[in-house]
């Protein structure tokens, strides 16, 4: 802010400029697993999910993690380096060929 004008205001309802937006994604994955839901945040295929999760590049909750076999919960943030940010909403039943239909929420 050295060089730079600010001017600074205080706003009446905080609660409004903090709401984040969010990009639905559906999709199906063959389990609930951190690989598979990576997989399908970065549009990638299992093995290369996996390669990011050892890489260190893959963060639940703010905490690096690094078990590719790891059971994902409602509720919880995934950051991806290079990929985006995410949160996993959870399961909305089966597909016919017994695959589980997911929802992802894309943070803009």
């Amino acid at each position: 802010i050295r060089h730079t004008t600010v001017t600074v205001s205080i706003a009446d309802d905080a609660g409004e400029l903090l709401k984040p937006e969010f990009e639905e994604i559906q999709g199906t994955v063959s389990s609930i697993r951190l690989d598979s839901i990576v997989a399908l945040c970065g549009r990638l295929s299992r093995t290369k999910a996996a390669a990011y999760i050892e890489a260190e590049k893959v963060f639940v909750n703010g905490q690096i993690e690094s078990q590719v076999s790891r059971t994902v919960k409602a509720g919880e943030i995934l950051s991806i380096r290079g990929i985006g940010k995410f949160r996993y909403n959870g399961t909305g039943g089966q597909s016919k060929k017994g695959r589980t239909v997911v929802t992802l929420l894309k943070y803009k």
